[in-house]
């Protein structure tokens, strides 16, 4: 004969309960040793069922009594964000959605600090949500950084334009200086040279001639370093017909032949657009000139979705492009990123090693067109 004892007599019912207790107290016991805060809601009286310690941390304010539901939670939220996250425990109340989303608290002190709130139904044997749960987790840190790299951002992008102005006044200087000394007193040398050689024997003159011939190559290529120094061109004729003359130039200059597309012949960019994106025309040039070794490069200009696109393209060595603008090893590309940026666009940049570089600037239409 078998003989059953006490325990072994339970019911599944009491099972149940006990493995229920248990359940419960181990999730209690995880429940209040994090950092989040931690709830739950019931879905059709809308009180709040359960709030962890984390609550005081976080929000200020006591667990019990106060919060018995919804509304009396809902206070806590900042003026600015209450009807948005009003419009939220609305929505979610049926237990059919989920949501994740930002707002800020105000704490019983006066503090603002801000949460991330995710919360989600917990669907009952029979498949209709009868709980809410969810978890804040402050990121007021996390917030507060993000602001201090903004506005580190910021005032890159101001340093850049300060750092912009001041080298167009210094190259400025250095043209008139080139025009008003250098050229001038080179130009004097040429008419002096061929006064001389008026007064020379014959077997003297090309010595005469020759001299007179570097002096000549001296006066263009100072007259070129002007043209490369001075912002004329924007002024004279616009930004696409400036950056035609500077790829002849550069052509002429390395060897390489760049090519110009227009895309967009009717769209028009306003001065100080011009200026941005001229140089970071002049700077990628220059960067495949230096770097690329190739022979070919193509600068483009096009439409698409509302922006303006401007690109440089060649079939040179390559690179791998930084994961972010941070880990940028030369200065000129984090500037040109951050003129890009200073105009609302973006830069993007297509390259492997050994397959050549795509460098495309995006910028609104709105920020580039003429206002008239």
């Amino acid at each position: 004969m078998k003989v059953r004892t006490k325990s072994a007599s339970l019911d599944s019912a009491e099972l149940a309960q006990a493995a229920l207790r248990e359940s419960d107290g181990r999730f209690r016991q995880l429940a209040e040793h994090v950092r989040d805060v931690f709830w739950l809601l019931d879905v059709a009286t809308g009180d709040v069922l359960y709030l962890n310690d984390a609550f005081k941390t976080v929000f200020g304010r006591p667990t019990n009594p106060v919060y018995e539901n919804r509304e009396e939670w809902l206070d806590a939220v900042h003026p600015d964000d209450r009807s948005r996250i009003e419009t939220l425990h609305s929505s979610i109340a049926d237990g059919s959605d989920n949501w994740d989303v930002e707002y800020r608290i105000v704490r019983p002190d006066g503090e603002v600090r801000w949460i991330h709130e995710r919360a989600f139904p917990v669907a009952a044997p029979g498949g209709a949500a009868f709980r809410i749960a969810g978890i804040a987790e402050d990121i007021t840190t996390l917030k507060k950084s993000l602001e201090e790299n903004q506005h580190y951002q910021t005032r890159l992008q101001e340093l850049t334009r300060e750092l912009d102005q001041a080298r167009d006044k210094e190259q400025h200087r250095i043209a008139e200086s080139l025009h008003d000394d250098v050229g001038q007193n080179l130009a004097v040398i040429r008419i002096r040279l061929g006064q001389m050689g008026k007064e020379l024997p014959a077997e003297q003159q090309e010595f005469l001639n020759s001299t007179a011939e570097l002096v000549q190559q001296t006066i263009d290529s100072t007259r070129n370093l002007m043209v490369e120094l001075s912002p004329a061109p924007l002024y004279e004729l616009g930004f696409w017909p400036a950056v035609d003359r500077l790829a002849s130039q550069v052509t002429a200059q390395s060897g390489i032949e760049v090519i110009c597309e227009d895309l967009c012949p009717e769209t028009k960019v306003n001065f100080d657009a011009a200026t941005v994106l001229f140089r970071i025309v002049r700077e990628l040039l220059h960067n495949c000139v230096k770097h690329s070794g190739t022979k070919q490069a193509v600068v483009r200009q096009f439409v698409e979705h509302d922006q303006l696109v401007i690109q440089v393209e060649d079939n040179g060595a390559g690179f791998e492009p930084p994961s972010n603008w941070s880990q940028a090893s030369g200065l000129g590309l984090l500037m040109t990123h951050e003129r890009a940026q200073s105009l609302g666009g973006e830069m993007e940049i297509d390259s492997a090693p050994g397959h050549g570089t795509r460098v495309s600037i995006s910028a609104p239409l709105a920020s580039c067109e003429p206002t008239s």
